[in-house]
């Protein structure tokens, strides 16, 4: 009795069936294989079709993917394009099983970029879309919930490896963000910075130690390497810059925004400057309310203060006036908020 190497139909994987059974189940993906012994005698070239093989495999592969299984889904893309290398897909999505994978292993960040790269090459327009929408959420799935205080020094380790290996592969993986989306590049530039703020946090591990002849629980600071330090100062330093050249021009124009709108207030009549400084200021209303209760004079003071907002909402019935008001409230709101994002 010997054993007989073949590969599954289904799947292309190598299995070893026994040569006195006519059919054995594929180990991998469970299809039913067939021993067939045939002697062909033939003249010229014999071209096998493997189009079933590949969509089984990217079928597997995706199933894969779609449940976090990456190394599997990695496993089916390599043997798909075991048997088409000519569209882009399977090239992309090992690329982006092997970036998932380094999240919390060895970096793999050479092998996602190459495979990214062949994917823009044999992908067309609408391709690319699907590739810079699958990048967005792996950069959105790259994101650590802070924590500075571990159990052990293996689990600290294992926190520190994970943010540099995400650090790492976002800064090789920046060149394939759309230039063409300032929002999006400043979320990209955003996640890398706060990941980088995390690595400079102090981070604790519980360790034993012997006092005075006693075991003791202590809290120990866990020491970086001085490279793991410098190459993550070298992407936060980076990473502020890009977002510095993409918020200056967004808050010069707030600005202009800004301007326009104040220079439109100031070319309103009087009476709408007046009547609107009634119609916003809350304490007015506190003032007349509280009169009105308190002392004679608060009435008279209360029908006013009603007669201008009657005014005012005539007057300014299709809340032109009312909305440069709020709209000058909004802007200077961005931009302080651009200003801030700008300072860190």
């Amino acid at each position: 009795m010997g054993m007989v190497a073949l590969k599954c139909p289904s799947c292309g994987s190598n299995i070893e069936l026994d040569d006195t059974r006519e059919f054995g189940f594929c180990s991998y993906c469970g299809t039913k294989v067939i021993q067939e012994k045939i002697v062909v005698e033939h003249r010229g070239s014999v071209e096998l079709d493997e189009s079933k093989k590949y969509s089984n495999c990217i079928t597997l592969a995706d199933n894969a993917f779609a449940v976090n299984n990456m190394q599997e889904a990695y496993d089916y893309y390599t043997r798909a394009l075991e048997s088409n290398q000519d569209s882009y897909y399977p090239f992309f999505k090992k690329a982006m099983s092997a970036a998932y994978l380094s999240l919390n292993g060895k970096d793999r960040s050479e092998e996602v970029v190459n495979g990214i790269n062949t994917a823009f090459r044999l992908g067309n327009d609408s391709d690319d879309a699907y590739v810079h929408q699958s990048i967005r959420e792996f950069v959105k799935r790259c994101v650590i919930s802070p924590k500075n205080r571990f159990n052990s020094k293996e689990e600290v380790c294992q926190y520190i490896d994970a943010i540099v290996n995400r650090v790492t592969l976002l800064d090789k993986m920046y060149e394939f963000a759309d230039r063409d989306k300032p929002q999006e590049v400043l979320a990209y530039s955003d996640i890398v910075v706060n990941l980088c703020r995390l690595f400079r946090n102090e981070y604790l591990y519980a360790d034993v130690q012997f006092v005075n002849g006693q075991r003791v629980l202590k809290q120990v600071p866990l020491r970086t390497s001085q490279s793991a330090r410098n190459r993550v100062h070298n992407i936060y330093v980076r990473f502020i810059n890009e977002s510095n050249q993409y918020l200056s021009p967004k808050i010069d124009s707030k600005a202009a925004e800004i301007q326009e709108i104040r220079q439109n207030i100031k070319d309103l009549p009087i009476v709408f400057k007046l009547l609107h400084a009634v119609f916003c200021k809350t304490m007015l209303w506190i003032a007349g309310i509280l009169y009105f209760l308190y002392f004679p004079i608060g009435g008279p003071l209360l029908l006013i203060e009603i007669a201008c907002f009657i005014v005012y909402r005539v007057l300014d019935k299709d809340e032109y006036v009312h909305g440069l008001y709020m709209g000058l409230i909004d802007k200077q709101k961005e931009f302080v908020a651009l200003k801030n994002q700008l300072k860190r």
